[in-house]
């Protein structure tokens, strides 16, 4: 990784141009896989069972497959 020292106001605009037009890279993966704007709405610790309600985009959910929830500690 190469850090240079920004001292120059020219310098400093150099790079706010430069971040001013790049673009993030599109996500090809919401292409192919289905994803859920959801939340926590119930929670059952003795037949450990959690309820979601939510929007799924894209796709279908397979109700045999697992499914990955960001931000949930096991």
């Amino acid at each position: 990784m190469h850090v240079n020292e920004l001292n120059l106001s020219s310098d400093m605009n150099a790079v706010l141009r430069k971040i001013a037009v790049t673009y993030p890279a599109r996500l090809t993966w919401r292409n192919d896989r289905s994803y859920m704007y959801g939340q926590v709405t119930g929670l059952d610790i003795q037949n450990k069972e959690v309820v979601v309600q939510g929007y799924i985009k894209n796709n279908f959910l397979n109700v045999k497959r697992l499914i990955h929830m960001t931000g949930v500690n096991a």
